[in-house]
């Protein structure tokens, strides 16, 4: 659509932009008194074009339906006119009937009176068609008025219809085409339909099918769990047992080993206690030596006879150690046959 837009005064005046329209009484833009005389026309753009186009596609299509609903309303107003128009001459021809029956058993039952009742009703029969003979013309003339009306809406739909047609002929071609294909699309709308409904059909019975399978998957699963919860609980209950044998034996072994390290432990410290006291007296005696000859000869003398000391002194020290040696002996045979004998007691109470 072209657009009109207010540029800048020369005296200054900024004005903002206005865009203009037709309105339904005018074939002119609307102009405000106070617009800018140095406007700018600007020539619309290729997506402008596209949106107008599009724009006159949707207002085609929309004017289609609506047409169609409206001769839909119409067939089915001018049907139910058809239907009154039935009904009404079904009950006239009904009401006829009945009187002309009625006439019918008046006549056989009283043929002698014939006359004189004809001579007495005829005036009564006069007078009553004389007074339903206006409601019956103003009926008529109802109807013929309607007819005339429905005739007369007719003739307008059928001209709007025409000019209609007229326009849509002057659209371009592209917009025919899009029309009638639109139409077509329209007339194969209820094919699409059953097959929208066929498949969902299908799809339903699909899924019903796909629903059977995964219930069967389902229960095939749990059947499988189960059978594994059980066989998982089997191995269990057996690595159980045999952890506890397990433990059993490791613990006699633990207690053995634990038995040796420490008699092992005992046996070192004894040891090490043994060599340090064979140095302490080492060095007491190197001491001793280096005490001097004098000092030596003095304690000889002192003693009465030193080397009787002295010999006395390494034979004590030598029986010190052969009883020192024999006890580290006695002690780990001793250590030894413990363990053996607390071997044998768990043995015992283990077969208990």
């Amino acid at each position: 659509m072209t657009e009109f837009r207010a540029g800048s005064c020369q005296d200054g005046r900024e004005r903002s932009a206005r865009r203009f329209s037709l309105t339904p009484d005018e074939e002119t833009p609307r102009k405000s008194q106070t617009d800018c005389h140095h406007r700018q026309t600007e020539q619309p753009s290729v997506e402008e074009r596209e949106r107008e186009g599009e724009k006159r596609e949707r207002q085609s299509s929309r004017a289609w339906r609506k047409r169609e609903r409206r001769w839909e309303v119409e067939r089915e107003g001018e049907t139910d006119r058809e239907r009154n128009r039935a009904a009404e001459r079904g009950r006239r021809e009904r009401e006829g009937g009945r009187e002309r029956g009625r006439e019918r058993e008046r006549e056989t039952e009283q043929p002698s009176v014939e006359g004189k009742r004809e001579k007495e009703e005829g005036g009564e029969r006069q007078t009553e068609r004389e007074t339903e003979q206006p409601s019956v013309e103003g009926e008529r003339e109802r109807e013929e008025k309607r007819e005339r009306e429905n005739r007369a809406a007719e003739r307008g739909r059928r001209e709007r219809e025409g000019e209609e047609r007229e326009r849509e002929t002057e659209q371009p071609s592209v917009e025919g085409e899009r029309e009638k294909e639109k139409r077509e699309r329209e007339k194969e709308q209820p094919s699409v339909e059953g097959e929208r409904e066929k498949e969902k059909r299908e799809r339903e019975k699909q899924s019903s099918r796909a629903w059977k399978e995964r219930e069967r998957r389902r229960r095939e699963r749990e059947r499988n769990r189960a059978a594994e919860r059980g066989r998982r609980e089997r191995e269990g209950e057996e690595r159980e047992r045999e952890k506890q044998q397990g433990s059993m034996e490791g613990e006699r072994e633990r207690r053995r080993r634990e038995r040796e390290k420490q008699s092992s432990r005992v046996w070192e410290e004894e040891r090490k206690r043994a060599i340090k006291k064979r140095e302490r007296r080492r060095r007491e005696r190197e001491r001793g030596e280096r005490g001097g000859e004098q000092g030596k000869r003095e304690r000889e003398r002192k003693r009465g006879g030193g080397e009787e000391i002295e010999r006395e002194n390494r034979e004590r020290e030598g029986r010190e150690e052969r009883g020192r040696g024999k006890r580290e002996r006695e002690g780990g045979e001793e250590e030894r046959e413990g363990e053996k004998g607390g071997d044998r007691g768990e043995e015992r109470i283990e077969r208990g």
